[in-house]
């Protein structure tokens, strides 16, 4: 009896500990993980930095989703207090006291941060802060022009509004405030003060014209209206548009009007759409505007036939795409104290001005000689604005804007050419070679198309134009302007690291024709350099101080948007991994550590997931190369794995790149979809030898193959392969040469090089050559140069060969890869008889872009790689035409 009740009693106690070890167990297990699959696709957003206030205590960041559900958030750095703005746009903060973004329908929102309180004011399209953060000013949307602009006391709420607004502008430093009142056809500026309180500075009657744009001198000592006359019907007569200064110091009000004075450009007007076609000299003597022909000729609208001459610097159809070049605006100065007009520039298209605005560069869409670059090389005109001499300055020089900038001083002009930094001085006339002997190359030594190697880049100025501050490819050099001895500044080139100066807050955008005062560089205070190991391994960003450099945060991930507080040494930057959503991280001062205050896409850690490796191989010659290898997220060892192969150029730089799954896809392929569908997926880097393209991808996306199946983890015969554009051409040409691939998919490519090589493209309007002579096709010689290599890189031409099933995909109306590329090929494996399927998108370009199609085109790629790399059953539409 005692032994049953002895025995019952330890079976109830065993059964007691054993339900409470298994709670215990149960509890201290993870959340089980789900498999991915599209129904969960529309959870993950993507995480953009916005702002940081000017003490650090507060930033701002947004959360863009598919559905186009955005949000806007501000967050306390240290707490978590935070603020969301569902659709909010055009975020600011005044200090640390208030925040202000336009939200749905128009409608501003204005947080007061210390307290929490908002209020909606309605009917806002733009708004800016004062200076000193006490007053708001917002405007409505123009009715009929007008617009109503409101300037509101933030202390007392004491909104005061000014109706029939036709125009309005803040100073550079948001203290000075110019509008105009319209009344009928007349109108009245006006100038306040908005610091402790408002004060009124100016009135300006303007009968008879209407104000229609303002710009202010640099050190506000005067500004500029357009003024225009209204007809009976109340709409702008163009041609009598005027320009009226106002000078602060003496009160003066100054009025260029065009019909009165001779030396304005004749049967010409002043361009009024915008304060951005305006520029007032920084002594406030000359105002540089726009002018337009009063009546165009239009002879490209109806022309009874197109004569197309064969020395033609611009064919045809480019010159209809961009006008008549003598029609488009150009720029003209009016010497305000001589009441004098100078169109500088009558048949050039662009132009720059010295620091100074004493000096004018200009040059022509139209190439100084017959060229088949894409932006062909063009003559360089420079005008000295006192004197209006004019002379040729340089021939058949670069066109990219980084070539040739104008010092912010106005002492020299900085250019690139044939692989050196030349310094041109404006008084002397002096060009010299500052580079060639340093002894390290400052152009892209990487370079593998037809083009001239580019610059590394150059970073600015230092103070005085004392000085440029340009790359090579691991470090920042200072390069003195006068010629005496450089100086690098970092020791990448020892550690393997690419460092380059980043730019830290969001300037505001630089007026018409100035030199951006943000490319000064002050070698004497804290600077933030970007920075990256050669092989991408480890990224982020270093504090240049007084030739020290030290690290900010610089690690195995993704690190990049940083910014930094004005006012405080604290810095908000990303951070990710392909394994690691997007984070925002925060660092106070440059002895503490980062501390993430935000992680976005927390659902990631619900599902299986893949991971990522690289792989190392060499190309034809020898040269080391890398791949990225995701694996599968249900990745099991031993068990052999499909795999697709997505090509184009080099992918290895983008390690640490978190990839948000997704059904619209522009070009159908997301590696995230595909390692959550039981595929590895190789991303290999491809280096071309000049000439043989096709031959180039081959090689070295077969050795990264090889090196792969070597592993053992993935199953030879269910490998397919992937491209869209130029990858598009690597995909269909690798299986002209290669059966390792069980199927391909090629989007928009180009398979004949002969026909793509004359093709006039409906993007630009212009020739071909250039995409084949100096850009990714990689063949440099012209055509009948070299007619054999053409032929022998052309997929279509080797259509015989391909034993692999491909399916092709190409927008019906692809102004960049003609959709006749595709169209060549499917005839071609048609008429060979070959397992070809092509997909056309109607009314869609070389990526689509209507949502619904994006979605068709993800899902039908995917049905293909399963078909094919895992044996499912054949879709309708594989089979069947639609």
């Amino acid at each position: 009896m005692y032994k049953s009740i002895y025995n019952l009693n330890i079976r109830k106690t065993s059964c007691f500990i054993f339900f409470i070890l298994v709670s215990c167990s149960v509890m201290g297990q993870a959340k089980p993980k789900k498999q991915l699959t599209a129904a969960d696709y529309h959870l993950w957003s993507t995480l953009d930095i916005s702002d940081i206030s000017s003490t650090g205590l507060w930033v701002s960041y947004s959360l863009r989703y598919e559905s186009d559900k955005d949000t806007l958030f501000v967050k306390k750095a240290d707490t978590k207090k935070t603020y969301s703005y569902p659709l909010g746009r055009k975020g600011k903060f005044s200090g640390d006291q208030w925040y202000a973004c336009i939200v749905a329908k128009r409608m501003l929102k204005l947080t007061h941060l210390k307290n929490g309180k908002q209020e909606i004011i309605e009917d806002v399209n733009d708004y800016e802060f004062s200076s000193n953060g006490k007053y708001l000013v917002a405007v409505s949307k123009a009715q009929e022009g007008r617009k109503t602009l409101m300037i509101r006391n933030l202390t007392n709420g004491v909104t005061q509004k000014i109706e029939n607004t036709s125009s309005w502008a803040f100073n550079n430093n948001n203290t000075l405030l110019a509008y105009c009142v319209q009344n009928g056809i007349d109108s009245q500026g006006k100038v306040v003060s908005i610091k402790d309180t408002i004060q009124s500075i100016a009135e300006l009657p303007f009968e008879g014209n209407v104000g229609s744009a303002i710009v202010w001198q640099k050190n506000s000592a005067s500004l500029v209206f357009v003024l225009q006359t209204l007809n009976e019907l109340k709409k702008p007569n163009l041609t009598a548009t005027k320009l009226a200064q106002y000078r602060f110091a003496n009160s003066q009000l100054l009025v260029l009007e065009p019909k009165g004075i001779n030396s304005f450009p004749k049967d010409k007007h002043i361009e009024s759409n915008s304060s951005s076609n305006l520029k007032i000299s920084d002594d406030g003597k000359r105002i540089f505007f726009q002018v337009l022909p009063d009546i165009p000729t239009n002879s490209f609208d109806t022309p009874l036939v197109e004569v197309w001459h064969g020395d033609d610097k611009i064919i045809y159809s480019e010159q209809k795409l961009y006008g008549h070049l003598d029609e488009w605006a150009k720029t003209a100065v009016w010497y305000t104290d001589a009441n004098e007009v100078f169109e500088f520039m009558p048949q050039e298209t662009h132009m720059m001005l010295s620091g100074d605005q004493q000096f004018a560069l200009t040059s022509s869409l139209e190439p100084c000689e017959l060229q088949f670059k894409y932006a062909p090389d063009r003559d360089y005109y420079l005008t000295n604005l006192a004197t209006k001499e004019r002379k040729l300055w340089l021939q058949c020089h670069s066109p990219e804007m980084h070539h040739t900038i104008m010092s912010p001083s106005g002492k020299y002009i900085t250019y690139f050419m044939d692989g050196h930094w030349y310094m041109y001085t404006l008084a002397t006339g002096e060009h010299k070679n500052l580079t060639s002997g340093l002894g390290v190359a400052f152009y892209d030594e990487a370079n593998d198309i037809g083009d001239k190697p580019d610059t590394y880049g150059f970073a600015g100025w230092t103070a005085n134009d004392k000085s440029i501050v340009i790359y090579d490819q691991f470090d920042i050099w200072q390069v003195p302007t006068d010629g005496t001895s450089a100086k690098r500044l970092t020791n990448g080139r020892e550690r393997n690291i690419c460092y380059r100066i980043t730019k830290t807050n969001s300037a505001k955008q630089s007026p018409f024709l100035s030199v951006n005062d943000s490319n000064v560089i002050d070698l004497n205070t804290a600077l933030v350099l970007k920075a990256s190991l050669t092989d991408n391994s480890m990224q982020g960003y270093y504090i240049f101080d007084h030739g020290k450099v030290t690290p900010l945060q610089f690690s195995p991930h993704r690190i990049n948007d940083l910014k930094k507080a004005s006012g405080a040494d604290v810095y908000i930057f990303l951070q990710e991994d392909y394994e690691h959503p997007t984070s925002l991280q925060v660092r106070k001062g440059k002895d503490d550590k980062p501390k993430s205050i935000y992680q976005g896409n927390t659902q990631h850690s619900d599902y299986f997931w893949g991971k990522i490796t690289t792989i190392n191989y060499a190309s034809e010659t020898g040269v080391p190369l890398k791949g990225l290898l995701y694996y599968p997220s249900d990745y099991k060892k031993g068990t052999a794995y499909p795999m697709i192969v997505h090509v184009y150029q080099k992918q290895a730089q983008n390690i640490y790149n978190y990839i948000n799954p997704s059904g619209f896809l522009e070009d159908g392929f997301n590696v995230t979809n595909f390692v959550t569908q039981g595929y590895f997926v190789l991303l290999p880097d491809i280096e071309y030898i000049i000439g043989t393209p096709g031959d180039s991808a081959v090689f070295c996306v077969t050795a990264a193959v090889n090196n792969v199946l070597s592993k053992g983890d993935v199953n030879p015969k269910r490998v397919g392969l992937i491209g869209h554009s130029f990858g598009g051409f690597e995909t269909t040409y690798i299986i002209t040469k290669s059966n390792l691939f069980a199927t391909a998919v090629a989007g928009a490519a180009q398979t004949d090089y002969l026909s793509g090589y004359f093709t006039v493209s409906e993007n630009y309007k212009r020739a071909e050559f250039w995409r084949y002579e100096y850009f990714t096709n990689r063949m440099v010689k012209p055509l009948f140069a070299d007619f054999e290599g053409y032929l022998y890189n052309s997929p279509v031409y080797k259509a015989p060969d391909i034993t692999t099933p491909l399916l092709l995909w190409t927008g019906e109306k692809d102004k960049h890869v003609a959709a006749t590329q595709s169209m060549e090929l499917y005839l071609a494996m048609r008429r060979l008889g070959k397992n070809v399927t092509m997909l056309r998108y109607p009314n869609e370009d070389h990526s689509l872009e209507n949502p619904d199609k994006q979605v068709d085109l993800a899902q039908k790629i995917r049905e293909w790689f399963d078909h094919y790399l895992k044996g499912t059953t054949q879709k309708e539409w594989m089979v069947k035409g639609l």
